[in-house]
């Protein structure tokens, strides 16, 4: 900047990403007993075989550009396209999906049956249970997993903006999605096309303070972007 400062990423302090863990937990487990006892599965699963490096939002992804009010139904290439994508990147990646995607009943093929067991196998797929909501699952695993290594990418095209979502608290919700949110597109059906990721700015577009005793701040402009105003105490 022209000030001589620079603007940085501003993250979720440890307490604070502990206490929206411990709400979303809450929020998981609140319709009963069963639901506590799955989500403790959940907690044992991942502290054994994470921290990911990035959380997938299979259904999101499966269902991108499909009408299942239309007859179409969950696309698990899409889902494998975008994880060896990531995995090609270096990144340890984990699918979290509802277990209705995977019943007996599900509509699958042979091939994508083999395929998913080799994510299970591979410990890249968690299927969450029935009775309870996936984006739980997937949303503690993000905020956990940057809790214990500073970084983790959720991809997903859901803003998380449902009722449900609400409950969380929104400030510091809002702050962790900056950072750690990724939209995806895929430009067309076929395995050879390479998805498309809109990675978060290496910085946070929000007004902050200089880390320093000048007493200053830059405030992003809203109807400029890409521009910033740099003020400072006289």
């Amino acid at each position: 900047a022209v000030c001589g400062g620079a603007v940085r990423s501003l993250e979720l302090t440890p307490a604070e990403l502990e206490a929206m863990c411990a709400q979303i937990e809450g929020l998981a487990v609140a319709p009963g007993q069963m639901q506590a006892e799955r989500f403790r599965d959940f907690l044992t699963w991942i502290n054994r075989y994470g921290p990911p490096d990035v959380v997938i939002d299979g259904a999101n992804v499966g269902y991108y550009n499909l009408r299942p009010d239309l007859g179409e139904t969950l696309s698990y290439q899409q889902v494998d396209r975008v994880l060896q994508h990531l995995e090609g990147l270096g990144m340890k990646a984990l699918v979290v999906m509802h277990c209705r995607h995977f019943i007996d009943k599900a509509p699958m093929s042979g091939a994508e049956r083999a395929m998913t067991k080799r994510w299970r196998d591979r410990k890249v797929l968690y299927t969450t249970p029935a009775k309870m909501n996936d984006d739980w699952f997937w949303l503690y695993a993000g905020v956990w997993s940057t809790l214990r290594t500073g970084r983790v990418y959720m991809v997903s095209n859901d803003q998380m903006r449902d009722h449900h979502f609400q409950m969380l608290s929104t400030r510091g919700f809002l702050k962790w999605r900056e950072r750690h949110w990724v939209n995806f597109h895929l430009p067309d059906k076929s395995p050879r096309s390479a998805p498309v990721f809109a990675f978060p700015s290496p910085f946070s577009v929000r007004m902050q303070s200089l880390p320093d005793a000048r007493d200053r701040w830059h405030v992003p402009l809203a109807d400029d972007p890409g521009r910033w105003l740099c003020c400072a105490k006289l």
